[in-house]
């Protein structure tokens, strides 16, 4: 295999056949596929928030909106395509509304696992 790195992606290409250097669409063009492209997680930024962690990720095309409290997570998809704006729209998205909403739907995550644990004698 030979690794070459573009544009913050790692493309991984097969040595044999003369396929080296060809791009993943010049492969399936020719009827080649073969599938081997690894796209790796940019991270974008850490935003400060006095109760949740909040991590920005670029990982395939996509945004990811990551947002921790405690021992659990949410995670938020959004498509690169969808925001003309980049990360800076990403960052709109935090305002009052939603992160009360995060807020509160950790409480309710947090309850739910809670009577989980209690129902199946785990605590």
């Amino acid at each position: 295999m030979v690794e070459e790195t573009r544009s913050n992606r790692k493309v991984y290409a097969p040595v044999h056949a003369g396929l080296v250097g060809k791009s993943n669409r010049e492969l399936k063009q020719g009827g080649i596929f073969v599938g081997l492209i690894r796209f790796a997680m940019r991270h974008v930024a850490d935003i400060p928030h006095p109760d949740i962690k909040i991590t920005l990720l670029a990982w395939n095309g996509k945004y990811l909106l990551k947002l921790e409290q405690g021992m659990l997570e949410q995670t938020y998809k959004v498509s690169e395509l969808d925001l003309i704006g980049g990360d800076a729209e990403m960052r709109q998205l935090l305002d009052e509304t939603f992160l009360a909403s995060a807020t509160q739907r950790f409480q309710d995550m947090r309850a739910d696992l809670h009577a989980a644990l209690e129902r199946h004698d785990l605590l």
